[in-house]
């Protein structure tokens, strides 16, 4: 059985790729989010987007990908209205 914290990891890594797939490629996602290609190639290493990355691929995908879905562990988030 996975902890509740494997669970996050594996949920964000999976995100992580659809939003690449969405994109078509790390290059070009890194066009849309305004960061270099290494801050990319950073999170797939790490296996998650930053916040503020996530926060700005939900603008710039119109909420197909939303700052919760990407970043599940910012409880800030959470409580905000939406």
């Amino acid at each position: 059985m996975k902890s509740i914290k494997e669970q996050h990891e594996e949920h964000e890594r999976r995100e992580l790729e659809r939003l690449l797939d969405w994109a078509g490629s790390p290059g070009v996602l890194a066009e849309l989010l305004d960061v270099t290609p290494q801050t990319v190639d950073g999170w797939r290493v790490r296996g998650r987007i930053s916040a503020t990355a996530a926060e700005i691929a939900e603008k710039v995908t119109k909420g197909k990908f939303t700052k919760r879905m990407l970043r599940p562990d910012v409880s800030t988030w959470w409580s905000e209205q939406k």
